[in-house]
């Protein structure tokens, strides 16, 4: 009907099904049939005027949605080609170059519910040439915007090397900047050339009964590393307000996220997915979108015929002609060459 589906009445035996346009299709009789615009040889079925364009959705080539021209056999559409089948394959034959797009073409998209995948191409970086191929292969050092790196030496470092490309070797050597360290807690042997720092007794902190306080050496960008922080879990603090407190600024802690932890969260954002489309798992579980749901493998049941389905799993057969079965939609047997449909009253034609 345009917006809904409608039900035309049950033809009389022997009628065949004449269309209204954009009304109801009307059963009438055989001999009513108008002109014949089409021949069918060897099971190939074309115009009696071969060089005819087919139109589908408009009665004219420059107002159709789909139409193939009987002269040049191009083929426009303003909708979606979609490729069912166990293979879905666009190629071009005899090794012609395939073009996608042209002059008056804007952005091509290719969007995928998995992987998009390369045929004929190794792994590694891929490359563009400068007509535009593609390639794969390791990155090469004139390919980087800053292919080298700088080390400056200073009192106490040395820096042999430097400015050294990628892969290349840099050397850095101690020349004595180490010996400022020794003091009080730390012994430090070898002030130049190999050293040992040993630590003795700066690092253990003890507040007896009091109170600890860990402060900063600087006002910014440094950090208090706590190890050890409970006895079971190292390197995870446990913090309470009977334990903890702060007089500004914020403390983050460690969730553990596994299969018997019970982490909370006041926002979560999930980077890597499209907005606006349905978020589905992969068989690994990995999470992905897709901006169609796939009424085969993403839903279940039979779909109703208010919710644009057939309410029924029939299938049908090559040839076969769908009908109305009152509740649900039905398919008849397919026919042969040369036959005309036959209503069978309020059963299958």
């Amino acid at each position: 009907t345009g917006s809904a589906y409608g039900f035309s009445a049950a033809g009389t035996a022997g009628q065949v099904l004449e269309s209204g346009g954009t009304g109801s299709p009307t059963w009438v009789s055989a001999a009513s049939v108008g002109t014949n615009y089409f021949q069918l040889n060897s099971g190939v079925l074309s115009p009696i005027t071969l060089t005819n364009d087919l139109a589908i959705g408009g009665s004219a080539t420059t107002s159709a949605l789909f139409q193939v021209s009987g002269t040049t056999g191009n083929a426009t559409t303003s909708g979606i080609f979609t490729f069912g089948g166990t293979t879905a394959q666009l190629q071009a034959t005899a090794n012609r170059t395939l073009t996608l797009g042209g002059s008056s073409t804007g952005n091509i998209v290719l969007s995928s519910n998995g992987n998009i995948i390369l045929n004929s191409f190794g792994a590694g970086v891929v490359h563009t040439s400068a007509t535009g191929a593609l390639s794969t292969g390791l990155v090469q050092n004139s390919e980087l915007q800053n292919s080298t790196i700088t080390v400056n030496g200073g009192t106490g470092l040395g820096v042999s090397g430097s400015p050294v490309a990628l892969g290349g070797t840099l050397t850095l050597s101690n020349t004595g900047v180490t010996s400022a360290l020794a003091g009080s807690g730390i012994s430090l042997s070898g002030a130049t050339g190999a050293v040992t720092i040993t630590n003795a007794g700066v690092t253990s902190l003890n507040a007896g009964t009091g109170a600890l306080t860990l402060a900063n050496s600087s006002l910014t960008g440094s950090t208090i590393t706590i190890n050890n922080a409970t006895a079971t879990t190292e390197g995870i603090a446990s913090f309470n307000s009977t334990n903890f407190s702060i007089s500004s600024g914020a403390v983050n802690t460690i969730q553990n996220i596994n299969t018997s932890a019970s982490p909370t969260f006041s926002g979560i954002t999930l980077s890597g997915l499209t907005s606006g489309q349905f978020v589905k798992t992969t068989t690994g579980g990995q999470l992905t979108t897709s901006q169609y749901v796939n009424l085969t493998s993403d839903v279940t049941g039979i779909l109703p015929v208010a919710n644009g389905g057939t309410n029924t799993t029939a299938a049908p057969t090559a040839g076969a002609i769908a009908y109305g079965t009152g509740s649900a939609y039905g398919f008849s047997a397919a026919g042969t060459a040369g036959q005309v449909l036959e209503s069978g009253g309020t059963g299958s034609p």
